[in-house]
C-alpha cells in the first residue's frame, strides 16, 4: 500500500470529532491545559467543538505521577434528581452550592482511597464511607450517599475522630460538607495533586417549558461555579493542591445572571482559536499521524494534501490555498477542521488518490455543510426550537448577502399564517448572529463581521446580512 494512502486511511479511522473516542496521542497540549493543570484556571468556557471535553478527558486520564483525577459527567443524568437537593438556609442560587461542595469533597475522598501517600487506616475508614465496588456509575454513587441521615450513621460507624457536636439524627447538609472538608484538609498529603472535573453540563439545557424550569437550571449551574470558586479559595489558603475544574459552553455561561460573576474572571479561560493556532494543532496531529516531526505547518500539510491552490468562482479565475479554503467554511473550531479533512480523505480514497486534492476539498463542501447545519441545530435548539423553519427562510431568500428587510417580510408572513411562534424577526436574527449562522456585511469592501471571530461583536440591523459560507450547500444557497 502506498504510504500516503495509508496516511489517509489512518486519518479517517483514527481522527475523531468526539474527543472522548480518540487516542490521547492526538491531544494538542495548549496553554489553557497547562493553566488548568497548574491550578491557575478552574473555569473553562468555550463553544461546542472548541476542545472543552478534549481538555477534560486529558486531565482525567493523563494527570501524571503523583496526581489523581475524577471526571463527573452529567451526560444522560436526571437533573430533576439533583434539583431536589437544595439547602433552604440560603436564597437562590446559593441553595445548590452546598450540594456541589458535597460532590467536590466526596470525589476527593474517593480519590484519596487510591492514594498510597494517605494513611492506610484513614483510607480504610474512607472506603467504609465510600465503597469502591462499582466505579462505573461514579456520579450516581456519590449522589446516592447524600441522604443526611444515612451519612450520619456511616460516619459514626467508620471510626473517624471528627468530634461531632450533633447526634447523627440532627445532622444537616452543611454539617455533612463541613465533616468532609475537615477530613480532606487534615489528611490530604501535600505532595499529591487532586482534580475534580465537571463536564457535559449542557445535557439539561434545552427549550425550557417554563420560566421556573429555566431558573432552576441556571441556579444549579451558578451554584456550581460558586462552589468551585469557594472550595478553590479554601484549598489555596491551606496550600493544598486540590483543583476543582468546571467546563461549560460559552452560550450557556453568557446567560448566567449573577451579581458576582465578574469576580470569577481571574480563574476563567475563554477558549479561542485563531487560524495560526489551528495551523499548529493540525501540524501536531499530522506529525502524530505520519510519525514524522515536520518543522513547519506546510511541510506537514503536504504529507496529506496536494500542494495546489483551490480554484473558485464562476470562471474559476480566483484561487485560494487549500487550508484557507477549508477554514473559511468552519467556525475556527478543531472539530470542524477534523470533520472537513475526514470527509475530503474519504473522497480521495474513493478516487484511489494518495493525497487530498483541490477537487476532493471542493466535493467535501456538501457533506461538511450538512455537518455544520446539524452542529448548529444541536446548539441553537435550546433558544430557537423552530430552527428548521427559520433555516427555510434563508433557503427561500437564497442569497449569500441580503437586506434584513427580506428576512423580516417572509418571517412576518409565516407568523401571520401561524407557521411560526412570533419571537420578533429582529430577535431571531440576533440569535442567528450569536450562533454565527449569519454575520453582518458592512459597506467596507471585503469586510465581514461574525461572532465566532470576535466574541464582543453585536448584530447591526442597519447593515446587510451575510450567511456563513459553511451553510451554503445545506441551505441551497449558491
Amino acid at each position: 500500500m502506498n504510504k500516503q494512502v495509508g496516511f489517509l486511511r489512518k486519518l479517517d479511522s483514527e481522527w475523531k470529532i468526539e474527543a472522548k473516542d480518540e487516542d490521547v496521542k492526538y491531544f494538542y497540549h495548549t496553554e489553557e491545559t497547562t493553566q488548568v493543570l497548574n491550578g491557575e484556571k478552574s473555569m473553562i468556557i468555550g463553544r461546542k467543538g472548541e476542545g472543552k471535553t478534549a481538555i477534560a478527558t486529558f486531565i482525567h486520564k493523563n494527570v501524571g505521577a503523583g496526581s489523581h483525577a475524577e471526571k463527573l459527567s452529567f451526560k444522560n443524568f436526571p437533573f430533576n434528581f439533583i434539583y431536589s437537593y437544595t439547602d433552604n438556609r440560603f436564597s437562590k442560587p446559593s441553595q445548590y452550592t452546598t450540594f456541589w461542595k458535597y460532590l467536590i469533597y466526596a470525589s476527593i475522598c474517593k480519590q484519596m482511597i487510591g492514594d498510597s501517600k494517605v494513611d492506610s487506616k484513614f483510607r480504610n475508614n474512607l472506603e467504609k464511607l465510600f465503597p469502591q465496588k462499582n466505579n462505573r456509575n461514579r456520579l450516581k454513587n456519590l449522589i446516592s450517599r447524600i441522604t443526611v441521615k444515612e451519612f450520619g450513621l456511616q460516619v459514626c460507624s467508620t471510626g473517624f475522630n471528627i468530634g461531632l457536636e450533633k447526634s447523627k439524627d440532627e445532622l444537616e447538609w452543611i454539617d455533612v460538607v463541613e465533616i468532609l472538608e475537615d477530613l480532606v484538609i487534615n489528611n490530604l498529603p501535600e505532595e499529591s495533586k487532586y482534580y475534580v472535573v465537571f463536564d457535559e453540563l449542557d445535557e439539561d439545557y434545552k427549550d425550557f417549558a417554563s420560566t421556573d424550569e429555566a431558573q432552576n437550571y441556571f441556579d444549579l449551574i451558578t451554584g456550581l461555579f460558586k462552589a468551585v470558586n469557594e472550595t478553590r479559595n479554601i484549598f489555596q489558603d491551606e496550600q493544598l493542591p486540590v483543583y476543582p475544574v468546571v467546563f461549560l459552553r460559552s452560550d450557556i455561561f453568557q446567560r448566567i445572571n449573577y451579581s458576582d460573576k465578574n469576580k470569577w474572571s481571574d480563574y476563567l479561560v475563554n477558549l479561542e482559536w485563531t487560524s495560526e493556532k489551528l495551523h499548529r494543532l493540525i501540524q501536531s496531529r499530522i506529525n502524530v499521524l505520519t510519525e514524522n516531526q515536520s518543522k513547519t505547518f506546510h511541510e506537514a500539510w503536504e504529507k496529506i494534501v496536494m500542494n495546489k491552490e483551490v480554484k473558485m468562482g464562476n470562471q474559476q479565475n480566483s484561487k485560494m490555498s487549500s487550508i484557507d479554503y477549508i477554514l473559511r467554511s468552519t467556525h475556527n473550531r478543531p472539530r470542524d477542521v477534523i470533520k472537513y479533512l475526514k470527509e475530503a480523505s474519504k473522497i480521495a480514497l474513493r478516487n484511489n488518490c494518495s493525497v487530498i486534492g483541490p477537487r476532493h476539498i471542493k466535493e467535501a463542501d456538501a457533506s461538511f455543510s450538512e455537518y455544520m447545519r446539524q452542529e448548529i441545530s444541536d446548539e441553537i435548539y435550546s433558544v430557537l426550537p423552530e430552527y428548521n423553519e427559520i433555516f427555510s427562510i434563508l433557503s427561500t431568500i437564497r442569497k449569500q448577502t441580503f437586506n434584513p428587510k427580506d428576512f423580516v417580510e417572509i418571517y412576518q408572513e409565516k407568523v401571520k399564517h401561524e407557521k411560526l411562534i412570533d419571537r420578533g424577526a429582529e430577535n431571531v436574527l440576533k440569535i442567528l448572529f450569536d450562533f454565527s449562522v449569519i454575520g453582518n456585511k458592512p459597506s467596507i469592501k471585503s469586510k465581514q463581521i461574525f461572532k465566532y471571530e470576535n466574541e464582543s461583536s453585536r448584530f447591526n440591523f442597519r447593515e446587510n446580512i451575510i450567511v456563513h459560507r459553511g451553510f451554503y450547500k445545506a441551505l441551497q444557497i449558491f
